[in-house]
């Protein structure tokens, strides 16, 4: 997300500790401090979050989506187990059906978390006398969910940036349902609560996938049906804006009052149709998208 801008909010004393009132604060000066689309909470605790009145306000309404880390703890991690906050596990690129954090129904997403290429602290022991993780200012070798989750925020920029007209909601709908199935996931359909495909207790929906996540978000945003709203004998209707990657449209016709024979399509297969008149009336066109090596499909609508 190149025209992205980034805030970075230390969250803890001189002693590496935080505590909820430390990190409400934070919130309470993005609210303050401009429009925010995506927040990375780098925090977790075994207590409720209830009283995260920024997070009831401002999800969705304000299109701010919360992205926390499912740590590996044997308790319910908040606010990774709040529902209107994206919990993320670590993923191993190495062992593709390792998962590197706790389970539970409040994992929506996995995301790279072994082996992360990341800056230290400055100098062989660090900065002010706190250690870094290694010798040296970079990292190599960083892993866990405090890797796996600015990569989900980072791919929810994305899906931002390509349509920014996209709801908070909508583009939470996306990172989820673009989600790469990793083996041995044990990934079950419609399981309640989980609206946005196979989902696991183990991985959620998958591995979060930021090509097709942006292709997905790019799609929905400059995709659309060109052609008459009105036509005597015939029209010609094509789908513009597709992306280079979609060589071909399904076209199909839906009728109001269950009146089927006010049109007829030349074709049904292809990135242009024409419309012939049978009867008056109005007729529903629908064009239907696949995205390439999914089953993800998007559908656009005019009526005529």
């Amino acid at each position: 997300a190149p025209q992205a801008q980034y805030y970075a909010l230390k969250i803890t004393n001189s002693d590496g500790r935080s505590s909820t009132v430390i990190s409400l604060k934070a919130l309470d000066w993005i609210a303050a401090n401009g429009s925010v689309d995506v927040v990375y909470l780098g925090i977790h605790s075994i207590s409720s979050l209830a009283n995260w009145t920024f997070i009831k306000n401002n999800y969705d309404v304000n299109r701010v989506l919360f992205v926390a880390p499912s740590y590996n703890i044997t308790q319910e991690s908040y606010p990774a187990a709040y529902e209107k906050v994206i919990g993320v596990g670590a993923h191993s690129r190495f062992v593709p059906q390792s998962v590197l954090s706790e389970t539970g129904n409040y994992v929506d997403v996995l995301a790279p978390g072994v082996w992360i290429t990341t800056t230290d602290n400055v100098g062989a022991n660090g900065l002010v006398g706190i250690n870094g993780f290694m010798g040296g200012n970079y990292n190599d070798r960083f892993r866990g969910t405090s890797a796996a989750c600015p990569n989900t925020a980072a791919v929810v920029a994305l899906i931002i940036s390509a349509n920014p007209n996209l709801t908070g909601q909508q583009a939470r709908n996306i990172l989820e349902q673009i989600c790469f199935k990793i083996p041995n996931g044990n990934f079950q359909p419609n399981v309640p609560g989980q609206p946005n495909g196979t989902w696991s207790n183990q991985a959620g929906y998958g591995r979060v996938d930021a090509e097709r996540s942006l292709r997905q978000a790019w799609v929905s945003a400059s995709v659309n049906i060109n052609g008459p709203s009105t036509f005597c004998v015939s029209a010609n209707y094509t789908l513009n804006g597709l992306p280079p990657c979609i060589t071909n449209v399904t076209w199909s016709l839906g009728y109001l009052n269950n009146h089927p024979n006010v049109a007829s399509l030349s074709c049904t297969n292809c990135t242009s149709t024409t419309l012939t008149k049978i009867n008056d009336g109005t007729v529903h066109l629908i064009a239907t998208i696949t995205l390439p090596n999914s089953t993800i499909t998007y559908t656009y609508e005019k009526y005529i």
